[in-house]
């Protein structure tokens, strides 16, 4: 239960502070940073979300006999499109960014996996599907899917260490999705070349 009222708290606070972003059009991509935007599959739905509450609490209030009932209703109805809208807009503030030396991968303002990009020996487009959560962590596999899909697979030095919300955690592969994988793929061999093994043509091992 305490969990549970810590994640809503949380949820609360990332969207306040998304609506505050919203008012000052601010993006979480610094100078120098390479945006990856991930927003295709879930973006449009939440939308749809946020556009129909509206709509559904007038219907519940226009249906509820009891002015108690209505008001309680109301509020959670005020405090679920907040959270809503606050959720939508994060996704569009906080894309994927590659850095000079870090891709920081993200999931709205709820999630957040961090790589060295020193650290990443090989990158390749590879769609999945089947993710059952939106953050897995299995064995040194780490997956940051939307919507249960992934479409780029990093492969990790031996004992690389990733930052999965501020905690370390030891991974060897690393799974997420962004909106053009071939575009994250490319961007990836221009940050890793120096560092990634070379193959037989001299360039580094990054592939689409």
């Amino acid at each position: 239960m305490a969990g549970d009222r810590a994640a809503l708290l949380r949820a609360l606070a990332g969207s306040c502070r998304s609506l505050w972003w919203a008012v000052r059009r601010h993006r979480a991509v610094e100078p120098g940073e390479v945006p990856l935007s991930y927003t295709s599959r879930i973006g449009v739905m939440l939308w749809v979300t946020v556009l129909l509450s509206p709509v559904e609490g007038v219907a519940v209030h226009l249906l509820l006999p009891w002015e108690t009932v209505r008001l309680v209703v109301g509020v959670v109805s005020l405090v679920a499109l907040v959270v809503t809208l606050g959720l939508t807009l994060s996704f569009q503030q906080r894309p994927h960014v590659l850095g000079p030396d870090l891709l920081v991968l993200r999931f709205g303002s709820l999630r957040e996996v961090v790589v060295p990009t020193a650290d990443v020996l090989e990158a390749r487009a590879a769609t999945t599907v089947d993710h059952g959560r939106t953050l897995e962590v299995d064995g040194r596999s780490v997956v940051l899917s939307v919507l249960g899909e992934s479409s780029v697979r990093l492969r990790l030095r031996p004992g690389a260490t990733v930052l999965l919300d501020g905690a370390p955690v030891v991974a060897e592969q690393v799974t997420f999705f962004a909106d053009d994988p071939r575009t994250a793929v490319r961007e990836l061999r221009a940050r890793t070349a120096g560092s990634a093994p070379t193959g037989p043509s001299g360039r580094g091992a990054v592939s689409a």
